[in-house]
């Protein structure tokens, strides 16, 4: 199936061509009809394309047996989200307890502020934002809970370099939590707005006495997580996000405009805002149109619209990059999640596998992600 098949259709499905879609997927041969749904569970999207497309409809396109199989694989996410969301709760509950400063990020937000549902909106983990000096703590907390502390359970505080976020995983595989202790963009982009507004994020927390977002900050990390953060590599749940957001009654528009200039995401903010306008009324409060000519609306619908499978050998320009892509390989940041661990050598493996995997043979093997890759860097790179 070639991806502007696949990436029409979804855009169909989220700006309600709903019969133009069901047309699309009915013309898709056996196969087709196969790797599509297989996209739409890689973008953890099932239920919200399961309710738009309607059960009938599915099971008629696809059969039974593959209806069925989406259908499970969205209940599962369901019940992961709503494990994450429980845990969530019991760990802000023993942080307060002894007044450890936090706050969740993006996902938690999103179901606090924008969604009640679930099943719509699937929780991969749980994002929180520490200071480092609490991070022993929080470790400690977690561990409570029977979350996979092993990397971090000795560490010292006072000597700690942390290369890659603590990302604990609890024992019945359903919760991930994910710790931050500040916020970093991409390695490929030279922006300090993302910690900047990270830092902000705790300040506030502490002020308001609240481990949640503004519904404007919880904007602002969505569309930074979903651009400079991430390499555009987060798939078409980030623009079902933004999508939610612009429908909402309770956001000041004014402020997030003003923040977007603030943190230096004018550019993002417009790329995201003229496709979303191009398929949707968008109101002059949030975004004024301004034609630009470098942005291409099929490019960024197969940007968006692509499930997350960036591979960054597609980013590398210069000596500079190459020097990244050799640290990436050999360097201790990035074969440890921190200073202190050991087995350089064991972990050396492991990262060589991990990289191998998930850059070389990703590739090797992708039918079209290739191109998206190409996409993805020359836009996160645009200035």
């Amino acid at each position: 199936m070639h991806l502007n098949v696949y990436t029409k259709i979804i855009h169909q499905i989220f700006f309600n061509e709903l019969d133009q879609a069901v047309t699309s997927l009915k013309n898709l041969n056996s196969r087709d009809k196969k790797a599509f749904l297989r996209f739409v569970s890689f973008s953890r999207i099932e239920h919200f394309f399961i309710k738009k497309i309607e059960s009938k409809n599915i099971k008629l396109i696809f059969g039974s047996e593959e209806a069925s199989w989406l259908k499970n694989n969205s209940i599962k996410r369901a019940i992961r989200t709503a494990e994450s969301k429980s845990f969530a709760k019991k760990i802000s509950k023993e942080l307060k307890k002894i007044n450890v400063n936090h706050i969740f990020l993006k996902g938690i937000n999103m179901h606090e502020h924008f969604y009640q549902d679930n099943l719509i909106r699937p929780l991969s983990d749980v994002d929180i934002l520490i200071d480092k000096q609490n991070l022993c703590e929080l470790i400690e907390i977690c561990k409570k809970y029977n979350f996979d502390t092993t990397l971090w359970d000795s560490i010292d505080i006072n000597d700690l370099e942390i290369y890659k976020n603590p990302t604990l995983k609890h024992k019945n595989e359903l919760a991930h939590v994910d710790i931050h202790t500040e916020l970093k963009s991409s390695i490929f982009v030279d922006s300090q707005s993302y910690k900047e507004f990270g830092q902000n994020l705790l300040k506030n927390a502490e002020i308001n006495n609240s481990n949640l977002c503004s519904r404007e900050d919880t904007f602002l990390h969505c569309l930074f997580h979903g651009t400079i953060q991430s390499n555009y590599n987060v798939g078409p749940i980030f623009i079902l996000d933004i999508i939610s957001m612009l429908k909402s009654d309770d956001i000041n528009w004014d402020l997030i405009n003003k923040k977007v200039g603030e943190y230096k995401l004018k550019k993002e903010f417009n790329e995201v805002m003229f496709y979303i306008s191009s398929s949707m009324h968008v109101s002059n409060v949030i975004f004024k149109i301004n034609p630009n000519k470098n942005l291409d609306f099929k490019d960024l619908r197969n940007i968006f619209m692509t499930i997350p499978k960036n591979t960054s050998l597609f980013a590398l320009r210069g000596i500079k990059d190459l020097k990244v892509a050799f640290e990436k390989v050999f360097h201790k940041k990035y074969v440890f999640q921190h200073n202190q661990q050991k087995l350089y050598f064991k972990y050396f493996l492991v990262n060589l596998f991990r990289l191998f995997n998930n850059h070389v043979l990703l590739a090797l093997s992708n039918n079209f992600g290739n191109s998206i890759s190409k996409k993805r860097y020359k836009l996160l790179r645009e200035k």
